[in-house]
């Protein structure tokens, strides 16, 4: 039976709740939008000089300090996707793929979750490491390695709560808003700097590649979050507040929240899969269920029902 099929007979699932709304462009709100309007159009006026360097990265430091609309962090969700994407391949088992999709959207049936743009995506990528990542405006990633630790249904949709929290958290988004800031203070800096050899007399073809290649720190600060979210991961803090978050969407939506806690445990005993992946971005699984506490506690009816429906989808039932 295909899994679209088997969703239909076996529960829980409930009504998905998917928002979609029609194609808009990046429209910028108000807020910063003289200063970043202005200082722009003296970057662009003074391409190639310290002014502009300067003006560069004060556009770039009241672009990062506004609030993105929801159209707005799907393209930016987008662009930090197509670089994932640069780095791993998507898995070509179709079957696996609608399944763990199903079940993503399922765990959107909860109300908590940010309803996005144009609703959440969830991406099965090669690999056996046990890597999950997700970016703003509702793109979620994990690896096959993610998928096949899992023991059940119930564990695998405890993964994906997590990453849907981290985006309705706004997570993914505020990360890039604190690159972009940094970046755009070294510019800043970078831009005095080049002001005070031009004074001096100092100034050299260096120089000019130097600030040519400072014009795209925009771009760079999508990939260095995405190294960031791959390699390092978020703070503690914040990763704590994602369980706990995932616990309530697991609970509105009929799964167990005890999956959470089992699921880290899997991981706990191997060692998250070798190097890398949520060894490396994630905190121990111990402090992790530790933090969680009475959050987690309590099973769900139809557990070992979905248990068949998971080990049939993977060729394990």
């Amino acid at each position: 039976m295909k899994p679209r099929a088997l969703f239909r007979a076996l529960p829980p699932l409930g009504a998905l709740a998917v928002l979609a709304l029609g194609a808009s462009g990046l429209l910028f709100g108000p807020g910063c939008a003289f200063v970043e309007k202005t200082a722009g159009a003296i970057a662009d006026a003074t391409e190639g000089t310290a002014l502009g360097s300067v003006s560069r990265g004060i556009s770039m430091s009241a672009e990062s300090m506004k609030e993105f609309t929801p159209q707005q962090e799907h393209y930016i969700g987008r662009a930090v996707a197509v670089e994932i994407l640069s780095r791993y391949k998507v898995h070509p088992d179709s079957r696996l793929q609608e399944y763990v999709s199903l079940v993503g959207h399922a765990v959107l049936a909860a109300p908590e979750p940010l309803r996005t743009h144009r609703g959440y995506r969830f991406v099965v990528l090669q690999g056996d490491e046990v890597q999950a990542v997700s970016t703003p405006g509702g793109f979620v990633f994990l690896t096959e390695g993610v998928v096949r630790r899992a023991r059940d249904e119930d564990e695998l949709a405890a993964v994906l709560a997590h990453e849907v929290a981290h985006v309705s958290l706004k997570h993914g988004i505020g990360a890039i808003k604190a690159a972009t800031r940094r970046q755009a203070l070294a510019l800043l800096v970078q831009g005095v700097g080049e002001g005070a050899a031009q004074v001096a007399g100092a100034r050299g073809d260096a120089d000019q590649k130097q600030l040519a290649e400072l014009a795209g720190v925009f771009g760079n600060a999508i990939q260095d979050i995405t190294g960031e979210l791959l390699e390092k991961g978020y703070s503690r803090d914040l990763e704590f507040e994602a369980d706990k978050e995932a616990a309530k969407y697991l609970a509105s939506s009929a799964y167990a929240r005890a999956a959470l806690p089992s699921y880290l445990q899997v991981l706990e005993k191997e060692g998250a899969g070798g190097k890398g992946g949520w060894t490396a971005t994630h905190p121990a699984p111990a402090d992790r269920i530790s933090e969680l506490g009475d959050l987690v506690l309590g099973d769900s009816p139809g557990r070992s029902t979905r248990r068949q429906r998971f080990l049939k989808v993977l060729g394990d039932g």
